[in-house]
């Protein structure tokens, strides 16, 4: 088997899948399986989402981290932006029982 050197940009977008809330490895496997990459992952349209059986919250979750990155190289700061939002996002959930995700 050949070993296969990744970008920066493609391993911050692999490490971006593995942090998708709610997105289990069998699911992870078919998008990547349907789709090819995760940038194309990234790039997908919530109908085509939706047809490749990804349930709502998580295409929500992938649709919002397109948005934030289509159109740019994804860099360690923007996926900690990322990172940071999603964090922010659940404590206030959490601690509040606000969902910043109504409406998406």
């Amino acid at each position: 088997m050949l070993a296969t050197t990744l970008s920066q940009d493609e391993e911050l977008h692999w490490l971006a899948l593995k942090l998708i809330p709610g997105l289990g490895t069998r699911t992870a496997g078919k998008l990547i399986e349907r789709f090819r990459t995760p940038q194309a992952v990234f790039r997908a349209s919530r109908t085509e989402l939706e047809g490749a059986g990804v349930s709502g919250s998580v295409r929500t979750e992938l649709s919002v981290f397109g948005r934030l990155s289509i159109g740019r190289p994804l860099t360690d700061t923007r996926l900690c932006k990322v990172v940071t939002v999603r964090a922010i996002r659940c404590l206030l959930h959490f601690f509040a029982g606000i969902d910043l995700t109504a409406g998406l």
